[in-house]
């Protein structure tokens, strides 16, 4: 087999000598290496591509290109006429360097299944895209992360080029009632709130010159925190936000991570808009319930996953660990973990995602089967580049479970449906078929006892 192998290089060695020398218009000889993806479609999207000279223009591919390709190795040496190699001839050789393996966070089934799932959603909402994250609230290790439409990476020419990406840390987007618990957390942490502050919510309310209304129509209500969020009232929002300094604000939000990338092991990461701590009166209204701000999904999964979790924020990862081509592991930087909210804070954060699910709504569509979880819908408007306007919709649903030691976290969006324009019916349905397949994969005991719902409204005498 070696000498085999030998006499094919040297025939390859003469005939390549002959054709330069032959200096033939348009015959030339070029490297076709030969890249497989055993998992096919799965995946895609995190771990990108490579081009005709196999080097990486997606996802870990690109990103981690040079520790994947190592060093080549070169062997110089004197040589015959006819190519071969002088035995007693001067020759040096430079060994080569292997890259590194890498074993990703994603786990493979959760991971097709959440494809599967929101590429359907995609499909019966006649959305223009969608994705569904999923992660380990107590590591940050990211289980899931599907995108539709998507690509093979073994075949990328037969996608679409716009579908060439990783939407969940590529695009930025306004994220509508969903952001409305990153302001829940910065309201208590702060002590500007507590779950049972009591809010007199007008019918509309007066902003920068505008009225904001809610997505409900209704007169006074009165409502308890946890109700406003229950109800995502944004006057209810705004009238709560409006108590504490908007610097104070801006620098919480900052706190979870916006405005800035995550450091995630992916490329093309964007690191959305988040106005300055001087913002207007009228902007840091609309900030409070989810516009005028942009997050990536990445970005907000983490956020919310660091503040349900105790207040501690994991950095999101897709790598698991690293070894050489040996098998050695190979030591990986790892972003310290970094508190952002109390216990206590979160805990009420907790309270009031509850109430989410404790609603008539709630019990009805957001519910988990077996287990008890917290949550938070969102629909915002959609901004539009062609017209520079808003047209559509961005809907999403985030929850975890279980509720009193949060284990898993699912972040899904739909972007641009034209059946259906709430979180509840575009993306909460993907979110439950996900975690009812990942909580008892990861063998999460099940609580499905449901509790007394907490007070979310009012009485005066």
């Amino acid at each position: 087999m070696k000498t085999t192998i030998i006499r094919a290089a040297l025939t390859y060695s003469r005939i390549a000598a002959e054709l330069a020398a032959a200096k033939l218009h348009g015959v030339f000889r070029e490297s076709d290496p030969i890249r497989t993806y055993p998992g096919g479609q799965v995946g895609s999207a995190v771990i990108g591509y490579v081009d005709g000279d196999g080097k990486g223009q997606a996802g870990l591919e690109r990103s981690m290109n040079a520790e994947l390709a190592g060093v080549e190795g070169k062997e110089v040496y004197e040589s015959a006429p006819n190519g071969s190699k002088i035995p007693l001839g001067t020759s040096q050789t430079t060994p080569v360097i292997n890259g590194v393996n890498y074993q990703l966070t994603l786990d493979s089934e959760l991971q097709w299944m959440a494809e599967r799932r929101i590429a359907e959603q995609v499909r019966r909402a006649k959305a223009d895209s969608g994705f569904a994250i999923s992660l380990n609230i107590k590591t940050g290790e990211i289980l899931a992360m599907a995108n539709a439409p998507t690509y093979n990476s073994a075949d990328p020419g037969a996608g679409d080029p716009a579908d060439l990406v990783n939407r969940t840390v590529s695009d930025a987007y306004e994220p509508g009632s969903v952001e409305k618990v990153l302001t829940s957390a910065a309201l208590l942490d702060s002590h500007t709130t507590t779950t049972e502050t009591r809010v007199l919510v007008p019918p509309q309310l007066r902003s920068g010159g505008r009225s904001i209304k809610d997505a409900f129509s209704h007169g006074t209500l009165k409502l308890r925190m946890r109700g406003v969020i229950a109800k995502s009232s944004n006057i209810g929002t705004i009238l709560m936000t409006r108590q504490m300094p908007t610097a104070q604000l801006h620098d919480y939000l900052t706190s979870f991570g916006l405005g800035q990338k995550t450091g995630i092991e992916l490329p093309s990461e964007s690191a959305g808009i988040l106005p300055a701590s001087t913002m207007a009166d009228y902007t840091r209204d609309q900030v409070a319930f989810g516009q005028a701000v942009s997050v990536t999904g990445v970005q907000q999964a983490a956020a919310i996953a660091g503040i349900v979790n105790g207040g501690l924020y994991h950095p999101p990862t897709v790598i698991k660990a690293a070894s050489d081509s040996a098998g050695n592991p190979v030591p990986l930087t790892r972003r310290p973990a970094r508190q952002v909210v109390t216990p206590e804070a979160s805990a009420g954060v907790r309270d009031v995602m509850r109430a989410v699910v404790d609603s008539k709504n709630g019990r009805q569509n957001l519910a988990l089967t077996n287990y008890q979880s917290g949550g938070k819908t969102g629909t915002a408007q959609r901004s539009d580049s062609t017209c520079r306007c808003y047209r559509g919709y961005v809907t999403s649903y985030v929850g975890f479970a279980p509720l009193d030691d949060p284990q898993i976290l699912t972040y899904v969006v739909v972007n641009n449906p034209r059946r259906g324009d709430t979180g509840t019916g575009v993306a909460a349905p993907v979110f439950k078929d996900v975690m009812d397949f990942a909580l008892p994969r990861y063998s999460v005991v099940p609580n499905p006892k449901k509790l007394k719902a907490l007070p979310t409204e009012y009485e005066t005498r």
